[in-house]
């Protein structure tokens, strides 16, 4: 997959960072939910949070920090995850 080196999140315009995230939810199958839960967020009923669904509408702008943190955290968020 693909991998950011240093902090280009931060020169990332708003349209990139909405395919980077939809890149990284596609990449490691993850959820609005789970995208929620790793920012510490709980998820509505319906499974998404309202910050998730403003990012990917655009809506609402995205902290180049938040993807970062999203990045780092998705390559072992679903195995994490699972009960043994």
């Amino acid at each position: 997959g693909r991998r950011r080196v240093g902090c280009t999140w931060s020169f990332m315009s708003t349209a990139d960072r909405i395919a980077e995230l939809r890149a990284i939810m596609t990449t490691h199958g993850l959820t609005r939910g789970d995208v929620a839960r790793m920012l510490g967020l709980t998820p509505r009923p319906g499974g998404s949070h309202g910050t998730v669904d403003g990012w990917l509408s655009g809506a609402r702008g995205m902290p180049a920090a938040k993807l970062e943190l999203i990045g780092m955290k998705a390559p072992g968020w679903k195995t994490s995850r699972q009960v043994v």
